[in-house]
């Protein structure tokens, strides 16, 4: 009988990858999964360590804790991470540079250690324009950029999306021990914001191409219809360089993903990991990079998108009449007693309210939470 395994590949700081299945006689046990990144901007450096999961594990923590960890430049010098989570480890790099090499060297425990490859700290160039455009099958968003020759011709893109949206129907009235109150702006449940991160890593090289420009890569599209353009959507970009090994790797994962059941052998950490298991022990999954990161940001408005793309949200929710109590109205059906701890009132006239679920008058049942960002305007 098949297993199924999940072997889950974030691998870099802005690599969002699917979860795959693979058959239980590919997956070598207990293999590592490291996640290493210097960057540049913060000036720090932080990894993630952590187990392959197998799909009947009871529990979604597979992350493992190390003796020590620590990122050595080429002329010797460390830097000593510490622990700020269970698996998560971080160090502060102030004099990071550019011009120097640096490798991750891993001390598990016992004789399981791990080293990377000496790295180059890549610069990124800044994303020149974010642009969108509406289309029959929804809004497309690109980036383009433009390196000089004598930069790495390859690149990654890692996205952030955040939309507001409302509930189907809105509760403009609460029940406090069984009296309704006018809802204020602070119990508001109406309008909710919703944040999600990319799901799928997005990769590209211009080796193919006379110049190391990339012009319009289309990095998101919004389906046409979707709750993210209902009112106003917003998208943080965030552009990184990588080097042709961390391509080639990001390349084979996504391949990987993609075509389930086709690219189960080799694994990717037989091929193009950049850590390498000091010793006998099973090759592991991950990668160690280092770079800056160019992040930009854009608004779309409901009212700018064209017509074709202007779709209304659709529900099904029908509100019930109700009244305060069935003494004082003798031809009421159902009153306030009759509530349910989730139901909401929508409104009232003439004596009598309308009532409905949580699902359809409170926002958060979406997924999205009251607090509006910081950022948005």
């Amino acid at each position: 009988m098949t297993k199924r395994f999940t072997i889950y590949f974030t691998l870099t700081l802005f690599s969002c990858l699917d979860p795959y299945p693979a058959r239980d006689s590919d997956v070598p046990r207990n293999v590592l999964v490291v996640e290493g990144f210097i960057d540049v901007n913060s000036r720090r450096a932080t990894v993630k360590l952590s187990r392959l999961a197998n799909l009947t594990d009871n529990t979604s923590d597979m992350s493992q804790s190390a003796n020590s960890i620590h990122i050595e430049d080429e002329n010797g010098k460390r830097y000593i991470l510490t622990a700020i989570s269970n698996g998560h480890y971080s160090v502060d790099m102030s004099d990071v540079d550019y011009d120097k090499k640096y490798k991750l060297i891993i001390h598990v425990s016992g004789d399981e250690r791990y080293e990377s490859d000496l790295i180059d700290v890549i610069k990124t160039p800044p994303i020149e324009s974010l642009e969108w455009e509406g289309g029959d099958d929804g809004v497309r968003i690109y980036a383009s950029t433009i390196s000089s020759t004598d930069q790495t011709p390859y690149f990654q893109w890692d996205f952030t999306e955040t939309w507001v949206y409302t509930a189907p129907l809105e509760s403009t009235l609460k029940v406090i021990a069984g009296i309704p109150y006018p809802r204020t702006s602070l119990d508001n449940v109406f309008v909710c914001w919703k944040t999600l991160p990319a799901t799928k890593t997005n990769i590209f090289a211009t080796t193919s191409l006379s110049s190391n420009v990339v012009s319009r890569r289309q990095i998101q599209l919004i389906p046409k219809g979707s709750q993210k353009t209902s009112i106003h959507y917003s998208i943080e970009v965030k552009q990184r360089a990588i080097t042709a090994g961390e391509h080639e790797y990001l390349k084979l994962l996504q391949q990987t993903t993609e075509n389930l059941g086709g690219l189960f052998d080799p694994l990717p950490s037989q091929t193009v990991s950049n850590v390498k298991p000091l010793g006998s022990n099973p090759s592991p999954v991950g990668y160690f990079s280092g770079s800056s990161t160019d992040t930009k940001r854009m608004f779309i408005s409901f009212y700018d998108l064209p017509d074709i793309l202007m779709v209304p949200q659709r529900h099904n929710c029908v509100p019930d009449t109700i009244c305060f109590s069935r003494v004082q109205r003798p031809d009421c059906r159902n009153d306030f007693a009759s509530m349910s701890p989730r139901d909401l009132l929508i409104v009232e006239k003439d004596g009598w309210y309308l009532k409905t679920n949580y699902s359809c008058a409170d926002c958060r049942a979406q997924g999205g939470t009251l607090e509006k960002p910081d950022f948005w305007p």
